[in-house]
């Protein structure tokens, strides 16, 4: 594929960011379903992101400039070739919802202080950095260019705003199982406007950060680059590379050689069919330097240092040597390019989460009743803990949420948690029956959890009783970690 194609390609590609209220995953078939691309397209962005959510953003990319599909639905060979060049990065932010102005009005009334005449007038000196004074040309042009991304008109002016970095990482890339990411890739055929669409999802995780700014906004910045080589194959972009390899009937990527059978490294394959020399076997005959002849030995063969010290020689001229250039210096056959498109969206609080404790000795905990007989004989050797977490909708979205899960877990060998359930969830003994939970602008649930743990106490502890502290050499090992998954969304009032 030539290079100007691909750069036709690059340049009439056309980016898009959309961030749906629910996520929602792509087709697993290549190119994919066009009703699915209906349901794309039709999806209301959304303008608030929660602290503590993942957010699902979705790049979309619009490729005019290539063939419809074959008899058999497939994209054409340089548009897969074009995509696996393709390096999608993505960037988030919190950058201040206020950025500063200049006027120019205003600035242009400002009285000017005397001082020494601008550059350019009679007496004036050409100051440094002046475009008096000629510059050289770059040698090295930047490998990577960095443009102004583009946005919609009500984002124009946080165009190149700056703030606390939250997240970057390159769609694809392998991350360590703790850091796993949603990626994934579709391609869909849009056959009323004649164009391919490229879909990449990428998950991100909306961490509540301090700044300095009471109220930041969320920048989000995805950038493709057309890099010289094809990319890595990872479980991500493998989707991209197949396609490839069903066009070529099964031949191997661009990034993999052709498979061949390669034996053992062998003596000729290091040195091939060269005859061995033995370079000392002249100092055994001595020196063979004729009689008659003079010896010419210049003094050019002295080092500079004997030259000027021993024999008062002055220095040698030497021929000024043209710089080699490196890898470095030395241009590409195609420039790399760049492209980038950001959205920025307002940060609230969906719902706010308190908790707190009370130590009891004992509870029946309703709907777990396998093993009551045996944790009632277990007698002071139970610790109980009843933790009230306390959902509620703050109301600074003016939106419904819907608490699909909460899940509780304690840390440390033996501990367990069970929802104390309420209603017909009680009768029916399921307590995981009481979700989902709808809560109203400024409405508060309130769950209560048992937290039940053996703890081996001596003898001669004192056996606590209800409402008590525990006793001083157990309370270090009731110090347990305590963490709260909600899984819930937002939904329209």
């Amino acid at each position: 594929m030539s290079e100007s194609n691909l750069e036709n390609i690059f340049n009439t590609t056309i980016l898009s960011l959309s961030t749906p209220e629910n996520s929602f995953s792509l087709p697993t078939g290549h190119p994919g379903p066009s009703e699915w691309l209906q349901k794309l397209l039709n999806t209301i962005d959304r303008k608030l992101a929660y602290f503590d959510e993942v957010l699902s953003a979705y790049l979309v990319l619009r490729i005019p400039s290539c063939d419809p599909p074959d008899e058999e639905g497939r994209p054409p060979t340089e548009l897969i070739t074009f995509l696996t060049l393709l390096q999608v990065g993505f960037d988030a932010s919190y950058i201040s919802p206020r950025q500063e102005h200049v006027d120019n009005a205003q600035e242009s009334k400002t009285p000017r202080l005397l001082g020494p005449p601008p550059p350019g007038r009679p007496g004036a000196k050409p100051r440094v950095g002046s475009p008096l004074k000629p510059k050289p040309p770059p040698l090295i042009p930047p490998q990577t260019p960095n443009p102004t991304p583009q946005m919609e008109d009500s984002d124009r002016q946080y165009a190149v705003a700056e703030g606390i970095q939250l997240h970057t990482f390159i769609w694809g890339d392998t991350t360590p199982a703790k850091d796993a990411r949603k990626d994934e890739f579709a391609i869909v055929w849009n056959g009323s406007d004649k164009e391919w669409m490229a879909i990449y999802r990428m998950d991100v995780t909306i961490v509540f950060l301090k700044t300095r700014v009471p109220d930041p906004l969320l920048s989000l910045t995805v950038s493709v680059t057309l890099r010289e080589k094809p990319l890595s194959v990872t479980p991500a972009r493998k989707p991209i590379f197949d396609l490839l390899n069903d066009r070529e009937d099964g031949a191997s990527t661009p990034t993999q050689p052709h498979p061949s059978t390669i034996g053992p490294p062998s003596y000729h394959d290091h040195f091939g069919d060269l005859e061995e020399v033995n370079l000392l076997d002249g100092l055994s005959s001595g020196t063979t330097f004729s009689k008659g002849a003079d010896m010419a030995l210049p003094t050019t063969r002295v080092a500079s240092i004997i030259r000027r010290q021993a024999y008062w020689l002055p220095p040698l001229r030497t021929k000024p040597v043209a710089p080699i250039p490196s890898p470095t210096t030395a241009r590409t056959s195609r420039p790399i390019l760049r492209k980038a498109f950001r959205k920025t969206l307002r940060t609230c609080n969906g719902f706010g989460v308190r908790m707190r404790t009370i130590f009891v000795p004992y509870v029946l905990v309703p709907g777990v009743g396998d093993d009551d007989e045996e944790r009632r004989q277990a007698g002071s050797e139970e610790r109980s803990v009843v933790l009230c977490v306390e959902i509620e909708n703050t109301g600074e979205s003016s939106k419904d949420f819907e608490v699909e899960s909460v899940k509780v877990s304690v840390s440390g060998e033996g501990a367990t948690s069970h929802l104390i359930c309420w209603g017909e969830s009680l009768a029916k003994m399921q307590p995981n029956t009481v979700f989902p939970l709808r809560l109203r602008s400024m409405e508060q649930y309130n769950l209560l959890y048992s937290v039940t743990f053996l703890h081996p106490m001596d003898a001669n502890d004192p056996i606590p009783k209800a409402g008590s502290a525990p006793p001083p050499a157990a309370s270090g090992d009731l110090h347990r970690s305590v963490s709260i998954i909600i899984r819930g969304r937002p939904c329209d009032v």
